[in-house]
């Protein structure tokens, strides 16, 4: 299929570069394929043409009928992550969901015991948690209480995203005091914990194990009290810290100390998510498939955390490759997601993409990363080899870019590889890099993505 058009560079004035393009619309499989017709006019509409062809006023269009599924995976191992989440939301369209952070706190050194000159006179103590990141309500974070564990928690095992809780106390142990966001500390009145601690170590030979620890404090469940509107992230990396202070005396004089205890990779942590989608269309994602945007009032999901996907098929792909009477060159091509207007709820900062066929979770290692081909490039420029540049992070996803509410995804191995046989999957899977550790989400409505794709016979 083809027609005669001609195509001129923005600005330039001058006939389009040689080359042939193939300028695929992403549209619901529902939907009428889309015909053009008339000439691409330049006032910058056009794709821009790659700068080493030769000027030609040909080129050939071909549009493709493309449909869009949901699905969802639910076994996001939690467990490795140096952050534990907490809070609840609710975006009205994807439903509230919550979150429950568990963890322990070990002494910063063994062996541990109450000092020989320690005074019966009591300080204080204190437990904050570093929050690095907010979503949902704008305001204070302020809304949590800390729960003791009745039962342990497990270095040697992993605890997923729909994990049981552990079991706790219903009574809150302790609540959280802070007033303002701005302030990345949540803090906790840990003066009944710190008096605990201090009784427990007076009354106790020295503490040499964390298993002697743990017999005594087995960890906590941090929860979102009932009227908390965020879903915060707490790192890991030394800033979980229970400091208690005491008091001892010196050469008759009055000093101040501390014992320390911290939640980070040398202690068990995991946390849970709870979306809750009653009377919403994503309740009938079935498990291992997908739900039709027709079947979800014309839009299809990604959300960290709550595990949706967007599976994208190109069924007309295949054909048109098959088609082809020449060896295709793909000079460029670029996948262009453009989520609906995301207000005050931002979208991934990151997206990855991947081509495996199934509706599990989306391999991060292997032969069905797509890989964003810009970020590849210039690494190759700067003197990495392929491997190296296959290998960093920064090619295997792709950037939102806040002022255009868009991403623009060089795919072109890909589509090539697709070309050559490499790859068969006709189908991108696109989901959130930062799926354990953020719950952005995207919404995408009929014709929200397109690929534009340049090529030409070899």
């Amino acid at each position: 299929m083809g027609r005669k058009l001609y195509v001129y560079l923005s600005g330039s004035g001058r006939l389009a570069l040689k080359f042939i393009r193939l300028f695929l619309w992403l549209v619901p499989v529902w939907v009428p394929a889309l015909f053009f017709t008339g000439c691409i006019k330049p006032n910058g509409e056009a794709f821009e043409a790659p700068p080493d062809l030769t000027q030609t006023k040909t080129e050939y269009l071909d549009t493709f009928s493309v449909s869009r599924e949901t699905y969802r995976f639910d076994t996001l191992n939690t467990t490795s992550r140096q952050v534990i989440m907490a809070g609840r939301y609710n975006d009205g369209i994807l439903g509230p969901i919550e979150a429950e952070g568990f963890f322990q706190f070990l002494p910063e050194s063994y062996p541990i015991g109450a000092p020989s000159q320690l005074l019966e006179e009591y300080t204080t103590a204190t437990l904050t948690l570093r929050n690095n990141y907010q979503y949902g309500k704008f305001g204070a974070i302020n809304n949590f209480s800390l729960y003791p564990l009745t039962d342990g928690i497990s270095g040697d095992k992993s605890y997923f995203i729909n994990s049981p809780s552990t079991s706790h106390s219903q009574i809150p142990y302790l609540t959280s005091n802070q007033s303002s966001n701005k302030n990345t500390l949540l803090t906790f009145d840990a003066n009944v914990l710190g008096k605990e601690i201090l009784a427990k170590l007076k009354g106790t030979d020295s503490i040499r194990n964390d298993a002697q620890f743990l017999s005594f404090w087995k960890g906590f469940a941090l929860k979102p009290n009932p009227e908390n509107q965020q879903l915060v992230r707490f790192g890991l990396k030394d800033s979980v810290i229970l400091e208690v202070f005491y008091r001892v005396l010196e050469e008759g004089v009055r000093v101040q100390k501390s014992f320390k205890f911290k939640a980070n990779s040398k202690s068990a942590h995991y946390f849970i998510a709870k979306p809750d989608f009653t009377n919403l269309p994503w309740i009938n994602i079935q498990p291992k498939k997908g739900l039709p945007a027709v079947e979800s009032n014309g839009r299809s999901a990604v959300q960290g955390l709550s595990g949706l996907t967007t599976k994208l098929k190109i069924p007309g792909l295949k054909s048109w490759k098959e088609s082809q009477s020449q060896k295709i060159k793909v000079f460029k091509a670029e996948l262009e997601i453009k989520p609906d207007a995301p207000g005050s709820l931002a979208p991934p900062t990151f997206i990855r993409l991947n081509s495996q066929n199934d509706y599990y979770m989306p391999k991060e290692t292997g032969s069905d990363i797509i890989y964003n081909d810009a970020r590849v490039i210039s690494l190759l420029q700067a003197g990495s080899t392929e491997a190296q540049a296959l290998a960093q992070i920064s090619t295997q996803v792709f950037e939102y870019s806040e002022t255009e509410n868009v991403y623009r995804c060089n795919i072109s191995r890909h589509i090539q590889n697709f070309m050559e046989g490499k790859v068969a999957s006709d189908h991108i899977n696109l989901y959130s890099a930062e799926w354990v550790s953020t719950v952005n989400r995207m919404l995408l409505s009929n014709g929200s993505v397109k690929l534009k794709l340049y090529y030409y016979p070899i």
